[in-house]
């Protein structure tokens, strides 16, 4: 499952579909509104094999879980958006679909997504942003500042650091509302970080 834009897209082709979003709107949105349709249909379905096996919670491909449903929404296809057709074309789905799970968070990748970033702070069931900088952006430090507008903003934020990353960015942001998937280049400095920031 992806974001419901970036499934129009690749079904209609990309260039159709950006086209489209300026020369047949209403198509695009007919589309959109059934797709997103289709999408929490699908979720629901899912969710309930899952329950039915006795299993509680659920996770995503990111690795995190939640008590309840959970998904991590994305549009990956807004990064070629204004922040007007953004609003048009994306918002009402990632808020149709956050408001058909328990823990929805966002996967907000490269910056030039980050444009709608406080679009989606202002989505109040929203639980929390992934940030992801994108090739050629990955040094961490750089985006201190995005992070903690995340967590300013009531959300948590879920990053990807190496392991000599860690201190300078809760040094920088804090610990609270922050979730780490540390990359560890062997078991002894896995170690080291866990001893450091386990409870």
């Amino acid at each position: 499952m992806s974001g419901v834009n970036d499934i129009i897209s690749n079904v209609y082709g990309l260039e159709p579909a950006l086209i489209d979003y300026i020369d047949n709107p209403c198509g695009m949105k007919m589309a959109i509104d059934h797709v997103t349709s289709i999408w929490i249909n699908l979720f629901n379905e899912l969710n309930g094999i899952i329950r039915s096996s006795g299993n509680t919670g659920s996770i995503t491909w990111s690795g995190v879980w939640a008590p309840g449903t959970t998904f991590p929404i994305q549009e990956d296809v807004s990064y070629m958006l204004s922040k007007e057709m953004f609003d048009t074309f994306c918002m009402p789905g990632i808020e149709a679909l956050a408001d058909s799970m328990d823990y929805p968070y966002y996967h907000l990748d490269g910056k030039g997504a980050v444009k709608f970033l406080d679009r989606l702070l202002g989505i109040r069931k929203l639980k929390a942003i992934q940030w992801v900088s994108g090739a050629g952006n990955e040094e961490l430090s750089q985006w201190h500042d995005l992070i903690k507008h995340i967590l300013d903003g009531g959300k948590s934020a879920h990053v990807y650091a190496r392991a000599d990353e860690v201190d300078a960015l809760v040094k920088a942001v804090g610990s609270r509302g922050l979730l780490i998937s540390v990359n560890c280049r062997n078991m002894e400095e896995a170690n080291r970080v866990m001893d450091r920031y386990s409870p």
